[in-house]
C-alpha cells in the first residue's frame, strides 16, 4: 500500500494499531521524521490508546448486541459500496471479531470529548488558592523536598518544581491536587510585590485543550495561551505531562516565565534538534 497522502492519517492509525505492512511502515516513518503535525497526531493517538487501556475494563457485550450491530452493518454495506466508500469494511470486520473493540472506541471518544474546560478549571484553582479557599498541604521553599512530597502522595509522573528565584518569585509550597478528576501536582509562588503564581502539572495531551487565544512557539516548544477572568494561563507539554502557569500578573510577564522554565525532556531532544 503506497502512502500518497500529504498527511497519511489512515496509515498513522494503522501504525498505532499494529496492522501496517513493512513497506508502508517504512514510508510512514519516513514521513513522520519530517512532519511535526503528523508526529503530534501519532502521539495523540498513542495517548488515547494508553488512556483507554488504563481506564476501560474489558466488558462483555449485552446479549444480542453483536447480532444487531452486524445486521445493521449488513444493511448499510450495500449503500457504502454504491457510494464507493470501502472504508466501512474494516470497521465491520473489526466489529465482527469483537464487540469489546467498539466499547473501547466509544469510551475513547467520550474521554477525548469530555467537557472539562481545563483553562477555566486552572483559573478557578488559582482564584481558590489566592483567596485561601484551597490551602497548601506542604509548605516549603525547597523544590526537591516538594517533589519528594508529591511522590509520597502517589503522584505517579515525575514532577519538576521550578526555581524562580532569579525572577523574584519564592516557592511557597504545594499540594497533591486534582484537575478534571485526574491527579495533578500544584505548587505556588509569591513575587516581590506580593503577586502570586500557580503551577500545575498533570498527565495529558494538548488535544484536551480548547482552541487557544494564542499559540506561540519558543525553543521548539508550543505554548497554548488563554485569558480567563483576569487570569493568564500558559500550557505546554513535557513528555506525557502538561504544565501550566497561571497568574493575574502582566500577561507578557507570565508568558516569559513559561518560556524561561519550559524544557524538552532529554529523551526527546534529538527529535527537535
Amino acid at each position: 500500500m503506497a502512502v500518497d497522502e500529504q498527511h497519511p492519517r489512515e496509515a498513522i492509525q494503522d501504525l498505532v494499531d499494529g496492522r501496517i505492512d513493512a513497506s508502508t511502515r517504512s514510508e510512514v516513518e519516513s514521513h513522520l521524521s519530517g512532519c511535526e503535525q503528523c508526529r503530534d497526531e501519532l502521539e495523540g493517538l498513542r495517548w488515547v490508546k494508553r488512556v483507554v487501556a488504563e481506564r476501560v475494563e474489558e466488558q462483555r457485550a449485552p446479549e444480542g448486541l453483536r447480532a444487531s450491530i452486524l445486521t445493521a452493518l449488513d444493511e448499510s454495506d450495500a449503500a457504502a459500496v454504491a457510494r464507493e466508500r470501502p472504508r466501512y469494511r474494516p470497521l465491520r470486520l473489526a466489529l465482527a471479531f469483537g464487540i469489546p473493540l467498539l466499547l473501547i472506541a466509544v469510551a475513547a471518544w467520550q474521554y477525548a470529548l469530555r467537557p472539562a474546560d481545563l483553562p477555566s478549571l486552572v483559573a478557578g484553582d488559582y482564584g481558590d488558592f489566592k483567596t485561601l479557599v484551597v490551602e497548601l498541604a506542604s509548605r516549603t521553599d525547597d523544590g526537591a523536598e516538594l517533589e519528594s512530597y508529591f511522590r509520597r502522595q502517589g503522584i505517579e509522573f515525575e514532577t519538576r518544581v521550578f526555581d524562580l528565584g532569579m525572577m523574584g518569585y519564592g516557592l511557597l509550597g504545594g499540594r497533591a491536587h486534582e484537575l478534571a478528576g485526574d491527579p495533578s501536582a500544584a505548587f505556588a509562588y509569591r513575587g516581590p510585590d506580593g503577586q502570586y503564581l500557580l503551577c500545575q502539572m498533570f498527565r495529558g495531551h494538548p488535544e484536551q485543550l480548547p482552541e487557544a487565544a494564542e499559540v506561540r512557539e519558543h525553543n521548539g516548544i508550543r505554548f497554548h495561551i488563554y485569558h480567563k477572568d483576569g487570569v493568564t494561563l500558559a500550557f505546554w507539554k513535557e513528555g506525557s505531562v502538561i504544565c501550566v502557569l497561571a497568574s493575574d500578573i502582566d500577561p507578557e510577564e507570565l508568558i516569559q516565565l513559561a518560556f524561561a522554565k519550559a524544557m524538552i525532556p532529554a529523551d526527546q531532544r534529538s527529535e527537535v534538534s
